[in-house]
């Protein structure tokens, strides 16, 4: 069975092999580089072979750089040819052995994976010198997360599960500390380092119980047995303890400790991936989780967690922002917020509710993609980002003030932005379901919530500048990359016309859902 439906691992084979190489091919090229220099260093006199030596270490350097300017155009064009071999899949449902299953709604996943990966790539590429980021194994580190986040997608067992998510997560530790000049690059990687093992540790323990009650990894055999009800506390406990740990990857609360710190302290070229991709798959696999072999015993249990976890992420992003003087900070809050939003849209359980929250996700992404790239077009690399460097920010840039405040207000949820739809379709799947209170607070939270985003369109349009805000001096002489506004101009575009002409995303998302629900085996 696994050697008759190897095709539908293309994707993920290739980038095995691709990463495998490139690694190779980077580690020869920088030891044999270093070794030349060095034995033509040596080889002259004294004197000469330390000014040589020198010479040699500042060859060295250039050569790195270059070989990083190489990877990062080999990683745009992998990331390319994978989605050419995403379009190449049978849109059919496939088994690989017991281990992974691929389907339409999962491939369609890993195209949206893919396309927030190379719309953040397009947005990064060119700012990588300025976080002082010129090793190779950077772009390595990016597709081995990806290659983490496709076998995160096909999972349908357990283990296969457990070594997906700790390879996405080994490489996202490495990418937090990846400017090891920076004391909060390495402080960020190391928190991120420690509370993630934390996380994998709950995540390995709740998968232990459950093979120990039951003596199953695959999820369709899981899923047979508790529909039956052959179980035990045991697997009650394990699986409580496996959505913990994924909402411990989310950054929901209470378990958001980590993201405001790894948020600020990473390079904001990384924050942003940390932002939208890893999110998309976990979220994801969630949702697979509760539908499939959880979903005999979503209520009560798994359902009274996401509904704590939901409206505790709410309050928590809410009212943490409204403290915040960063707007890396506030960007971290708010995404725990949002991802208070998508769980209750889970907490539901039903198909409606599952699909609402899917729209909330495929907004997220546009809004938080065009809210980051605001944020690398304009402060500068090396400053910590203060809402006060945007005093009177739209006498500078006025199409770019313009731009982050219409994002601004999407995310806040004010109508008839593509923001306020993403929050009515949750709010609808909850009225729908009896949740009045839930609603009525989660309204209340996102009311509350509108103040700190209003405040810095504030800051923008309506305060004077100071004499010490060197921003506008900067950004009032520069310009912005063709990437970077060709991105802020499509992703505004999405935010603007979504109450116009909605159906492409809700029909297309629609058809694939609709796909993977049919496929669901028995």
């Amino acid at each position: 069975m696994l050697l008759n439906n190897w095709q539908e691992l293309i994707p993920e084979i290739y980038l095995s092999i691709i990463i495998t190489f490139l690694l190779g091919y980077g580690v020869f090229f920088v030891k044999f580089k270093s070794s030349i220099l060095s034995l033509d260093s040596y080889s002259q006199s004294p004197l000469r072979g330390h000014v040589e030596n020198i010479e040699g270490n500042k060859k060295i350097e250039i050569g790195k750089h270059n070989l990083f300017k190489h990877f990062n155009y080999l990683c745009l064009f992998v990331l390319f040819w994978t989605f050419l071999l995403l379009l190449s899949l049978n849109n059919s449902l496939t088994y690989i052995g017991d281990i992974l299953f691929i389907d339409t709604f999962s491939i369609y996943i890993k195209f949206i994976v893919l396309f927030s990966t190379l719309l953040i790539f397009f947005i990064s590429i060119n700012l990588y010198p300025q976080y002082k980021i010129s090793d190779y194994e950077f772009s390595l580190l990016l597709l081995l997360s990806l290659l983490g986040i496709f076998l995160i997608i096909s999972a349908r067992d357990l283990i296969v599960m457990y070594l997906a998510i700790e390879t996405l997560s080994l490489s996202l530790y490495v990418l937090a500390a990846v400017v090891r000049s920076s004391t909060y690059s390495s402080e960020a990687g190391l928190k991120y380092f420690v509370l993630g093992a934390l996380g994998s540790g709950i995540l390995l323990f709740g998968c232990a119980l459950i093979y120990f009650s039951t003596g199953l990894t695959n999820f369709d055999g899981l899923a047979h047995l508790i529909f039956l009800g052959h179980y035990d506390n045991a697997l009650l406990i394990g699986s409580i303890f496996l959505i913990i740990s994924l909402l411990f990857k989310l950054a929901a609360a209470p378990f958001h400790m980590w993201a405001p710190d790894v948020y600020e302290g990473s390079p904001t070229v990384v924050t942003i991936f940390f932002a939208v991709v890893p999110k998309i798959a976990i979220l994801y696999l969630l949702y697979k989780i509760l539908y499939g072999p959880f979903v005999a015993i979503f209520s009560p249990h798994i359902q009274f967690l996401l509904i704590i976890s939901g409206v505790l992420s709410i309050f928590i992003g809410t009212f943490a922002a409204i403290y915040q003087n960063r707007i890396v900070r506030l960007m971290a809050f708010s995404a725990i917020a949002h991802i208070g939003f998508i769980l209750l849209g889970f907490s539901t359980g039903s198909f409606t509710s599952f699909y609402s929250s899917f729209i909330y996700i495929i907004i997220y992404i546009f809004m938080t993609i065009n809210s980051f790239t605001f944020i690398l077009s304009v402060y500068p690399a090396n400053q910590h980002k203060y809402f006060a460097d945007l005093l009177a920010f739209a006498k500078y840039q006025p199409i770019l003030a313009i731009t982050f405040t219409f994002t601004l207000l999407s995310i806040a949820g004010i109508p008839p932005l593509a923001g306020f739809f993403s929050k009515f379709y949750i709010l609808l799947s909850l009225i729908d379901h009896h949740f009045f209170i839930i609603a009525i607070i989660i309204v209340l939270l996102s009311v509350i919530s509108a103040y700190y985003y209003i405040r810095i369109i504030q800051w923008m349009y309506f305060k004077n500048s100071s004499p010490f805000n060197l921003l506008n001096t900067i950004t009032s002489s520069s310009t912005i990359s063709l990437s970077q506004a060709l991105i802020l101009g499509s992703t505004l575009y999405f935010i603007l016309t979504f109450l116009i002409y909605p159906k492409p995303i809700l029909l297309f998302t629609f058809d694939f859902f609709i796909d993977s629900i049919l496929c669901i085996p028995a």
